[in-house]
């Protein structure tokens, strides 16, 4: 299966909840998921996704287009789903309500799988609003499209790297994180 990597630092052994952000639809994504959460190492399963508009499809629809997928390719993966309809800055809002549905949960662990060049703004986003409490963080990540060794061969590499770090820069300096 493709390029998976646990960011350096962030073994463990079990979590509360895994979180899949960003394009979680991908294969790689959903196949991870399938391994932690069949390995022992997560309780729960969300895959967070922000509202589109202007979509033929209703929210609804996506979900049962998506848990119709997953349960073709994997039998009894519990994934719920968290349809968030948030303004700028994205990430940071996010985060904030993924915050509290964590500790709604009572979740003492997270672990949170995005996209390989998305997870350093995601993780010191994350850092910041977990601030003081004691729930663990754990990142996990995935690359899509492009890895790291080619991103900057295809345009659509170039282009998701440099906006990352603009968002990055930007993120800094509004102090988001």
């Amino acid at each position: 299966m493709g390029s998976f990597l646990i960011v350096e630092g962030d073994n463990f052994e079990k979590v509360d909840i895994l979180f899949g952000e960003e394009e979680y639809a991908s294969k790689d994504a959903i196949y991870f998921c399938n391994k932690f959460f069949h390995e022992g190492k997560c309780k729960d399963i969300i895959f967070v996704k922000i509202k589109e508009q202007g979509k033929i499809y209703t929210e609804e629809q996506g979900e049962i287009f998506l848990k119709n997928i997953i349960d073709s390719l994997y039998k009894d993966l519990p994934i719920t789903y968290l349809n968030l309809d948030v303004e700028h800055p994205v990430t940071l809002n996010k985060s904030n309500k993924v915050l509290d549905i964590i500790n709604q949960k009572g979740a003492k662990s997270i672990a949170v799988l995005t996209n390989a060049f998305h997870s350093r703004r995601t993780r010191n986003v994350y850092r910041k609003i977990l601030g003081s409490s004691d729930i663990k963080l754990y990142m996990l990540t995935y690359n899509i499209y492009f890895d790291n060794e080619d991103w900057w061969k295809s345009s659509l590499g170039f282009r998701v790297v440099v906006s990352e770090y603009l968002k990055y820069a930007y993120y800094l300096v509004r102090g988001y994180m």
